[in-house]
């Protein structure tokens, strides 16, 4: 009759117990615990800022016009710095800024926007159209949200950063907007997906003011006194010669028609 080791045979009733646990609870595997390591992508800072276009006074950016002019811009400052390991797919990451920032007197938007980026020209599932190396954002405009879309067209490193400058342009002349409102408000908001992740960040930044009534009363300064003086002399000057010429003028008349009487 065989004698039973009955610490064998408890070491392998919990083998026989542990297999039957990983075999119920696939989620205890250690494949799966591990899967999902090194793949997290971390947004260290996203911001906006004003980068030009206006100079603060009082706490304000402020623009003083000096012409009417359409066409002065605007520039808001993105900066962007990353952290991770691995990279980033194409169209990965996106941020989204609005389409206007500007409305005129009627309430009704006035201005247009730059980008020192290409606007995206790819349709879905269309491979065919390549963009030089040195480009890494394209734009796409979403009217509807009114909003502006950018991606990245090539893999990024996860611990990538950089800016990316988006002036806006007065539409019109400077006194079609209301005197010192402030602009709309501009927010960016910065998406990044990998491995059915999204990872956001949302930046805001201050508003632009345009000093349109300094502009309209500059157009109509009133003289200084000792201009005046100088305006007034050469008034005086100018009908003093006008009335010395009609007399001469007269007088030469009446001498050639008593001449001509002779």
């Amino acid at each position: 009759m065989l004698r039973h080791n009955r610490p064998v045979m408890k070491v392998l009733s919990v083998i026989v117990a542990m297999m039957v646990l990983c075999s119920c609870f696939p989620v205890f595997s250690l494949n799966n615990v591990f899967a999902n390591e090194g793949d997290e992508v971390t947004i260290q800072s996203f911001t906006a800022e004003v980068h030009g276009g206006a100079t603060l006074e009082s706490g304000k950016y402020v623009y003083t016009p000096y012409s009417m002019n359409s066409g002065h811009e605007f520039v808001y400052r993105l900066s962007y710095q990353f952290s991770g390991i691995g990279s980033l797919p194409v169209d990965s990451v996106e941020i989204r800024i609005p389409l206007h920032i500007f409305k005129n007197r009627n309430d009704v938007w006035d201005d247009n926007f730059m980008l020192p980026i290409p606007r995206d020209t790819r349709r879905p599932g269309d491979t065919s159209v390549q963009y030089s190396e040195d480009v890494t954002f394209v734009y796409t405009v979403d009217r509807e949200n009114e909003q502006i879309l950018i991606h990245n067209v090539r893999e990024l490193d996860a611990g990538a950063e950089g800016h990316i400058d988006v002036a806006y342009r007065n539409a019109s002349v400077v006194t079609n907007y209301v005197d010192m409102r402030a602009s709309e408000p501009f927010e960016a908001v910065v998406e990044i997906t990998k491995n059915n992740q999204t990872y956001s960040s949302t930046a805001t930044a201050e508003p632009f003011y345009i000093n349109t009534n300094t502009y309209a009363e500059s157009q109509y300064v009133l003289p200084s006194s000792g201009m005046a003086d100088q305006l007034v002399t050469m008034a005086i000057a100018t009908l003093v010669f006008m009335t010395s010429s009609c007399y001469i003028l007269y007088i030469c008349r009446k001498k050639r028609s008593e001449g001509m009487k002779k």
